[in-house]
């Protein structure tokens, strides 16, 4: 065999050797972080108010499941203990609502949300203006009910609630 060939030869055999050596190609044998594994701070005490204004439509439903995820998320990472939330719906933001009136899966997360501590805000202004009974809505009662939703935002703002547009 010729001196090159062998030369060849051999640096393939020993990066071969070598690789195996630093675990190169053998995935099973390194274990990678996963997010879940991650050890992070926790939060101090919040006051968050989200402004829930549009909606994507009774039958698509991304939107709404979009701020009730979000919520869920806020509330699993903070704590119930240390967390204030009021989500206020205005306009076209009450669909979440008459949404979970009619689907139980909708009317399940807004109930878990509620015995976290999360507060649904209803606009006045907004029932009167299409003529909505809070009966049409899930779960509303008169205490939910506000005004005016953007004077209760600029309240909760005043009162040191962060303001956050899911």
């Amino acid at each position: 065999m010729p001196t090159k060939k062998r030369v060849i030869l051999a640096i393939v055999a020993g990066v071969a050797i070598a690789g195996a050596g630093f675990g190169i190609g053998t995935r099973s044998e390194v274990r990678r972080s996963s997010a879940a594994d991650l050890k992070l701070p926790g939060y101090a005490q919040q006051k968050v108010v989200y402004h829930v204004t549009e909606t994507d439509g009774l039958t698509r439903r991304g939107y709404t499941l979009h701020v009730l995820q979000a919520a869920q998320n806020h509330v699993n990472a903070v704590g119930q203990d240390k967390l204030d939330l009021r989500i206020v719906l205005q306009g076209d933001g009450l669909d979440l609502l008459r949404e979970a009136k009619s689907d139980p899966a909708f009317s399940k997360r807004v109930d878990t949300l509620k015995a976290e501590g999360v507060k649904f805000l209803v606009c006045r202004n907004t029932l009167v203006g299409r003529n909505l009974d809070p009966s049409e809505l899930y779960d509303v009662k008169t205490s939910d009910i506000v005004g005016a939703a953007v004077a209760e935002v600029a309240a909760l703002q005043a009162q040191g609630f962060v303001y956050l547009k899911p």
